[in-house]
């Protein structure tokens, strides 16, 4: 059996199967144009955060993180994108 859903419908399927399998965001309350993902090896880890809009994104951090990409090196628990840029976060 196979069924064409509309947007609403696979949405509300989607959230669903989200909550079922207990699917937790890296970062929580991140805007929805921008893109994190989190590599790891040999004990260390770092979020890539990138934003997709034409505008800039601030976003929340869980803890003060340094950015590898900017000349600051000191941590802090907020980043700002300006639009299209990226940040390393470690």
């Amino acid at each position: 059996m196979g069924a064409w859903l509309d947007d609403a419908l696979m949405s509300k399927l989607t959230a669903s199967w989200i909550q079922m399998s207990q699917i937790q965001p890296i970062l929580p309350n991140v805007p929805e144009e921008v893109e994190v993902c989190q590599r790891s090896a040999s004990g260390k880890s770092v979020l890539i955060v990138i934003n997709h809009s034409t505008s800039s994104q601030s976003i929340t951090l869980p803890s003060a993180m340094k950015d590898l990409l900017s000349n600051d090196a000191s941590p802090a628990s907020q980043v700002t994108l300006p639009a299209h840029g990226v940040a390393v976060l470690q």
